[in-house]
């Protein structure tokens, strides 16, 4: 509505009553008119309006030219000194266009094409493509879990009143060796330097005015039979011995590392672990459930629910009751 608006480099610094506007790159390569809100920059009226826009904003390395290569006057723009050389009519400007003369002494440098959207994300600067604090529960996850020290972390939203809460459920690594009781002191005391450092990493990490709470996960025992079917040549007691490695030791399938937060035990999971004993030619789940009173069996339905918070273990830490494996080998030598 011939209202003249100035071009800014941040809107964010305008007043409120600024007519003022930015420039922004868009997703197609051209340019995106942005204008205040009210707040930052004068807001345009809620009503139909008129608007035209005219800008040049370089010409890219086109424009790097020469000594001595500019020697003529396209044209004039609206304001500015113009205004006071001539009463302003298109003749006036026409005559004193012709009459002026134009020259750069020096070469014009500097200007560049606009940088490729792909390069653009290539080149991200890694604090802003890995960012540095967490602002959903995934970024607590992500951010946690590339510590050495951590095995796995499952982290929530809490509404706790006047206050948001993030609760992060932490896995240190190798959490099962740290608490055996004849490792004694010194593997109690990395047990909690451990758990110190993701503490301090958690504040570190965390949003102004939210709260952080770190909580170890609950250690479900299993109790499981199986039955196997070894091969005529194989001692049964060394397939017996493999089974037993293969689910329940250093790696195996229910090692806490392996297993990790919240992950379901499945039947077909166990036939892969089984079966990569050699000398295994086959195998039957005769049980799969929690070691608790009146557990409800899952060997038929084919996978054991756990919660996220919950880690499947054979050998339990911190000294509890381990869970029970039953092996029992049809077959092979005696």
């Amino acid at each position: 509505d011939d209202e003249p608006w100035r071009l800014v480099d941040d809107l964010s610094l305008a007043q409120p009553a600024d007519p003022a506007f930015v420039l922004r790159a868009g997703a197609g390569g051209g340019s995106v008119v942005r204008v205040g809100d009210g707040g930052n920059g004068l807001a345009l009226p809620r009503r139909p309006l008129q608007a035209s826009f005219s800008a040049r904003i370089g010409l890219g390395t086109q424009g790097n030219v020469g000594a001595g290569a500019l020697r003529r006057i396209v044209a004039f723009g609206t304001g500015g000194d113009i205004e006071a050389l001539i009463a302003g009519s298109e003749d006036q400007r026409l005559a004193l266009q012709q009459a002026l003369q134009v020259r750069n002494d020096l070469p014009a440098i500097g200007g560049r094409d606009p940088e490729p959207m792909a390069r653009i994300r290539y080149r991200a600067p890694r604090l802003v493509r890995d960012t540095l604090s967490a602002v959903s529960a995934a970024d607590y996850e992500r951010l946690l879990n590339a510590l050495p020290e951590v095995a796995g972390t499952r982290a929530a939203v809490i509404d706790a009143g006047l206050r948001h809460l993030i609760r992060v459920v932490l896995l240190l690594r190798d959490e099962d060796q740290l608490t055996l009781p004849e490792l004694g002191a010194d593997a109690e005391a990395e047990r909690l330097r451990r758990w110190a450092l993701v503490r301090s990493r958690l504040e570190a990490i965390r949003l102004l005015g939210w709260d952080v709470e770190l909580l170890p996960p609950s250690f479900v025992p299993l109790d499981i039979d199986l039955t196997v079917d070894a091969e005529p040549w194989v001692q049964a007691e060394a397939v017996r011995r493999g089974v037993v490695a293969a689910l329940s030791g250093d790696g195996g399938l229910f090692d806490p590392d392996t297993s990790g937060l919240g992950g379901d035990v499945h039947v077909d999971a166990l036939h892969r672990a089984a079966l990569s004993v050699p000398g295994v030619t086959a195998l039957r789940v005769q049980r799969l459930r929690r070691l608790q009173p009146h557990a409800i069996d899952y060997a038929e339905a084919g996978t054991l629910p756990i919660a996220e918070d919950e880690v499947a273990v054979l050998r339990r830490p911190y000294g509890t009751p381990d869970g029970l494996l039953t092996v029992t080998v049809c077959g092979g030598l005696p």
